[in-house]
């Protein structure tokens, strides 16, 4: 995914232009937005905060006083001990300890012998306690750090050089040693995945390391936990960083995953393929002179990170955007020279925001951190941190954190790219009743009201200038009816989220589209759906839903009330905030998936067989050519063996293939546009065929790391020949080119007022365009195309209709209109979105 969008940098800018550089900042909203994240990706397991990674004590607990985060993993005895003192009550130490003093202010009072776990691997770490503190010294708990590096022969070695506990024999050897010496008390395993949580996805050789990396630790693990429980029962199994919290979460030896840098999100986090990075951490310099009419020297700045020297380890400009390190010179004691066009425009006390490599590193060199938020006062907040064993300047490192307040936010931008918005405030409430009170006091000020998901509609159905909802602590499953299969679901769950936690269940949704990032509201109110002529869209699956409406109220949306069920399964986020969903699941069912190229006019010619015939088929159309690869996903018998794509055969064909090369043919296009033809041409004649058996989520989703932007329109099945034939006219007969395959699926009528479903069987035929390309031609011609078959636009993606255009497409549209004026009479919930489509 690599980085992210940077926050209001400009507002960063103007709230600290007061502040003496060099100094440190935090963007509050970013870091708290993080800190969901992480709790997010973690899915099942709570998180415990790393503070070696953050260093302030004030942004530490801000983290734990989020839902999801519990415990402190400390970096040294002393700060533990320090910790304790301050009320923490659930301290992992990391690393193993020799301080003295440390270990005497440990046994001196119980408070701290209950509080902190200290880490072990060797008898000699016991030996040396007990040498300092005495054999008949209190219980110390203890966890074993144990090696989760891999060896995948004798002498090589690919990880951390940690600990001395690699094997099962290892582990139970420590254990029953632990357990038969007085003065220990064994409560946990430690497992550090560095090569898989501190390593980029930097090529398709590091992505196959630490996939096999990841079933190693998997297995042995197991085996791990297994052997240890023979001696004694644990308390905790503690694994993970933020680069490897998707793959540890799922393993069920595992009960808390812990994480740092995320909150933060330094440069080496920048090329993770499973999150992307949101920087929330910058350190600003001056500039001093200027050497060259493109270079800027700033002062000081020499801030390299820890570990193997390299450009990795370099910190990095971050704003104003374009500038980079001098390679002959790199980031300087001294002074740290900076080139790129933008710095032609910058002037002597002009300030640059640099980001470190390593986030808790950033805090060595500062004394104090800013932290930059929409709400609240200024205020300075000094932190001691007596800590012998971090490094200080002068006679202590003191982290202090300042809030700043500032009447604007953040600027949001969807996945897309092609729509912004500064919204007045951003909230994130925990609750159903602060999402009412926000709506109560927003509609009592005239403020305007709008939930966001992840940001993947193409259109503005989510902007807003006032409040924007995010909804992501209003997430997880709520209940489960084993009898009927109904899951009642919070709004903000991711989809990807959802089908792990139904196939746990043993449940899962009856039909998918092809990506997963949505949020579960947001999913169902703009329409998502997926393939398959006996089955409705995502929302066709809801059987209730509840909604705060305009004045704050909660209303609970079920099948007894036709009008209001017919109108707010997708109710395009006019009719309120959605809070939770209930989808009326089916058992977990595997897909056998067959995937292999066609002629496009072969297709159109057996489409009502294709269709009629497989419970789920798709194809893919290149433009420019005839070429096509058509997709048949069929349920299996039951019995039916899982058969999935090797991990080798998904990393080389659906990452290194269709995300990596084809984002370097787009932008190659983008460049050459008329060499776009003869490579679609080349693309389709490559195409191959494949079978594959795996659960039904795993099979309906693929990666889509390539940015792009989308038009998709629903059109009665039976014009579909007729349609895409035109644009094959069209496209051939205009100047524009286009590197992206054309999709087409189809889905059953349904009875959802808003539906583009809407009492008709359908086909959907989107297009798309690179990012770096005008879409609007393009888009233009084919839109007009869709006009012709009475085309309905999906809500989430762009098209250019007004409410005068969708009231003839919509045989419910007034009624539609109606209820929108009985839930939310104030117009709350409107954008110019909204007024544009629905008047």
């Amino acid at each position: 995914m690599a980085i992210g969008h940077l926050p209001n940098m400009e507002r960063l800018a103007r709230v600290t232009r007061d502040l003496e550089t060099p100094y440190a900042v935090i963007d509050g909203d970013t870091f708290t937005n993080n800190a969901d994240e992480l709790v997010r990706r973690a899915g099942r397991l709570p998180v415990r905060v790393a503070s070696k990674s953050v260093r302030v004590r004030a942004l530490i607990e801000r983290t734990l006083a989020r839902p999801g985060f519990h415990g402190i993993m400390s970096y040294s005895l002393a700060e533990s001990v320090w910790l304790a003192d301050e009320g923490h009550t659930d301290l992992l130490l990391a690393y193993p300890t020799v301080s003295r003093a440390a270990l005497h202010d440990l046994v001196a009072k119980e408070h701290r012998l209950s509080s902190i776990t200290v880490m072990v691997d060797s008898l000699a770490q016991l030996d040396f306690i007990d040498s300092v503190i005495g054999a008949d010294h209190p219980p110390v708990r203890v966890c074993i750090d144990v090696d989760s590096s891999l060896e995948p022969f004798r002498g090589l070695h690919l990880g951390a050089r940690r600990s001395p506990v690699h094997s099962p024999e290892d582990a139970i050897a420590l254990a029953r040693a632990i357990a038969s010496r007085p003065g220990f008390t064994l409560a946990g395993l430690m497992f550090y995945d560095a090569q898989i949580a501190g390593m980029p996805d930097s090529s398709p050789a590091v992505r196959l390391l630490k996939s096999r990396s990841a079933a190693d630790i998997v297995a042995r693990r197991a085996r791990i936990v297994e052997a240890v429980r023979q001696v004694t029962d644990l308390e905790f199994v503690n694994a993970g960083g933020t680069g490897s919290l998707e793959v540890m979460r799922e393993d069920p030896y595992v009960t808390e995953l812990t994480a740092g840098s995320g909150l933060f999100m330094p440069t080496l986090f920048d090329s993770y393929d499973a999150f992307a990075s949101h920087p929330a951490a910058f350190y600003v310099l001056s500039v001093v002179r200027k050497p060259a009419p493109d270079i800027a020297t700033l002062f000081s700045g020499g801030y390299a990170a820890s570990g193997a020297a390299g450009k990795s380890r370099s910190p990095s400009p971050a704003w104003p955007p374009g500038l980079s390190l001098i390679g002959t010179e790199g980031a300087g004691e001294v002074q740290t020279p900076v080139r790129g066009g933008v710095a032609r425009s910058l002037r002597v006390g002009d300030r640059v925001f640099m980001r470190h490599a390593k986030a808790g590193e950033m805090c060595e060199r500062f004394d104090a951190v800013h932290v930059v938020t929409t709400e609240g006062g200024r205020r300075r907040h000094r932190v001691r941190r007596d800590d012998p064993d971090l490094p200080r300047r002068g006679e202590e490192l003191r982290m202090t954190t300042s809030t700043l307040s500032t009447a604007g936010s953040e600027r949001w931008s969807n996945w897309g790219r092609c729509v912004s918005a500064t919204p007045e405030r951003v909230a994130h409430p925990r609750t159903v009743e602060e999402v009412s009170e926000i709506v109560r006091r927003a509609a009592a000020s005239g403020q305007r009201v709008k939930p966001v998901g992840a940001g993947h509609s193409f259109t503005p159905i989510a902007v807003t200038d006032g409040v924007q909802l995010r909804m992501e602590n209003l997430a997880g499953i709520q209940h489960v009816d084993r009898e009927t299969g109904h899951v009642t679901v919070g709004a903000g769950m991711r989809l990807h989220d959802f089908n792990r936690a139904l196939h746990a269940l043993g449940l899962a949704l009856p039909n998918m589209g092809d990506v997963d990032p949505q949020t579960m509201s947001g999913a169902t109110s703009t329409g998502t759906h997926g393939t398959g002529a006996r089955l409705p869209g995502i929302a066709g699956a809801l059987v209730g839903l509840q909604l705060v409406t305009g004045d704050g109220s909660l209303v609970t949306v079920t099948p007894d009330d036709p009008e209001l069920f017919g109108a707010a399964r997708v109710g395009l986020g006019a009719l309120g905030v959605v809070t939770a969903l209930t989808f009326a699941c089916v058992p977990s069912f595997l897909l056998h998936a067959r995937e292999e190229p066609w002629a496009l006019g072969d297709i159109l010619g057996d489409l009502d067989s294709l269709v009629e015939d497989n419970d789920h088929v798709e194809f893919y159309w290149f433009p420019h050519t005839d070429r096509a690869q058509l997709k048949r996903n069929n349920r299996v018998p039951e019995g039916t063996p899982r058969k999935p794509l090797s991990k080798a055969q998904f990393l080389f064909e659906d990452e290194v293939m269709t995300n990596g090369l084809f984002e370097l043919v787009c932008r190659i296009g983008a460049r050459q546009r008329s060499w776009i033809p003869r490579i679609n041409d080349i693309a389709g004649r490559s195409l191959s065929s494949r079978e594959y058996t795996n659960w039904s989520y795993e099979v309906f989703v693929s990666p889509r790391r390539v940015r792009f932007r989308e038009m998709e329109y629903a059109i009665p099945r039976a014009a579909l020949p007729e349609a895409l034939r035109a644009i094959q006219a069209w496209v051939d007969g205009s100047d524009e080119t286009v590197s992206f395959p054309i999709e087409v699926r189809f889905a059953a009528p349904d009875d959802i007022w808003m539906s583009t479903g809407y009492d008709r069987a359908s086909a959907y035929v989107a297009v798309h365009q690179y990012h770096q390309i005008d879409y609007r031609p393009y888009f233009d011609g084919v839109e007009a195309i869709f006009q012709e078959h009475e085309g309905r636009p999906h809500w989430g993606k762009i098209h250019t209709l007004d409410a005068e255009v969708l009231r003839t497409r919509y045989p419910k549209f007034d009624d539609f209109r109606a209820v929108r004026d009985r839930l939310d009479p104030q117009r709350t919930f409107a954008n110019p979105y909204l007024e544009r489509v629905l008047g």
